[in-house]
């Protein structure tokens, strides 16, 4: 997932790049260009998900008073994985569905003809691995 993400990133800035030169050196920018770029950034965001919960690496803030260890401490973690996967879960699901309705109707991107389908269900696979991810996480040890 990381080599993916890092392959699309790596794709949106060549493509910005000669993008930006066609443009304004031979005024002729590359056709679609905003539309591979919105799609690699969805892409991105997306496939460096599963691999961000895993090593407990998203933005928290702390809004209790956390104890070091003990009972309570193992109990507001599972309940925060629970959390955290359940919602990656649910979001996998709906994600899924709408990708079975893009898939029906042939939704397609409008200047290349990308089927939206395709993208939808790279996210909803992430999203779903995510959700595993912070479920194996709880398993992986305590790094705080």
């Amino acid at each position: 997932m990381a080599y993916g993400s890092v392959i699309v990133m790596l794709g949106m800035t060549l493509l910005t790049s000669v993008d930006v030169i066609a443009r304004y050196i031979f005024n002729r920018p590359i056709s679609g260009a905003f539309e591979l770029t919105e799609i690699g950034l969805a892409l991105v965001v997306f496939l460096a998900m599963p691999l961000t919960t895993y090593s407990k690496e998203h933005v928290e803030v702390d809004l209790l008073s956390i104890p070091s260890s003990g009972t309570r401490r193992i109990l507001l973690r599972l309940l925060a994985v629970v959390c955290v996967a359940g919602i990656f879960g649910f979001m996998a699901w709906e994600v899924w569905e709408h990708t079975e309705k893009l898939l029906k109707r042939g939704t397609v991107t409008n200047s290349l003809s990308i089927p939206l389908y395709l993208v939808a269900g790279v996210v909803a696979l992430a999203c779903a691995m995510s959700a595993v991810a912070a479920i194996i996480g709880l398993f992986k040890g305590d790094t705080e």
